[in-house]
Order: structure tokens, then sequence, then C-alpha cells
């Protein structure tokens, strides 16, 4: 269900773009380290059960540390780096810190996906939750 939604074009874009942001900061070891400077050692990737719920938590990682992806493309550091000029770091400071619609759309993704990624962790769960705790949260999702 969450690769359907993922094929949804405005889905499919954002996903795009944070996977881009996210290689490049954690493929440079000195952005990274700028990254953990500024977010307070947050990390924007979170490993779970299936692929397609890590890309979704990705999403609302980069809601999470909107502010510290500003600070890093508007700090010093980054502005006497090599890695401004190039083309990768380009496309990510232009997406962090001037596309609005980007992150409007971060918190649609945030919005319509994460009730049935918090379905999905109950009841993928190892404790068995009981069926009112699931009636409850497809009924949230549902709405």
């Amino acid at each position: 269900m969450l690769s359907d939604i993922g094929k949804i074009p405005i889905f499919k874009q954002t996903l795009e773009r944070a996977k881009n942001i996210s290689l490049f900061l954690y493929r440079h070891q000195k952005v990274l380290d700028l990254f953990r400077k500024f977010t307070k050692k947050k990390e924007l990737i979170q490993p779970t059960v299936t692929r397609f719920a890590t890309a979704y938590l990705t999403i609302k990682s980069f809601d999470e540390t909107k502010m510290g992806l500003r600070y890093i493309f508007a700090s010093e550091e980054w502005c006497t780096s090599p890695y401004l000029k190039s083309v990768g770091g380009m496309k990510a400071q232009g997406t962090c810190l001037y596309d609005k619609k980007f992150r409007k759309v971060v918190k649609y993704c945030m919005k319509v996906v994460l009730p049935l990624v918090k379905l999905l962790r109950l009841v993928d769960g190892d404790a068995n939750p009981a069926c009112g705790y699931v009636y409850e949260a497809m009924a949230r999702a549902k709405e």
C-alpha cells in the first residue's frame, strides 16, 4: 500500500528529492558532521521493517530537522566548503533553503502516510495488541 502511494507523482517526486538530499549528506563526512552539529546529532534515515516505511520516516525526519538543514546551508562552514559548488550541494541547498513547495509537500506526505505507518508498526510489533487498539488505529488512519 505504501509503495502504491509512493507512485503518485507528487509523492514520488518528494521522496526522490529527499532521498537525494540524504544521500548527499551521508556520502560526505564533513557535510554530515555539519548536519549533526546543527541538528543536535539527529539522523535523517531511520531503519524500519519495510523499506517503504523507511522512506516516509525519512520524510518525517526532514520536517523535524528543517531548521537545522536551513542553518547548514546558510552557515559560514558551508560557504567555505568545497561541496558548495558541487551539483548535489547546489540541489540540496536550493531545496532546503528556497523551495517552499518542497516543505509543504513534506507536510502533506506526513499527514497522509504517517497514520498508516503507525498502524503498521502497531500490528507488526512483538506484542499482540488488543483488537480494540487495532480498530481504533484503523479508524484514525481512515480519517
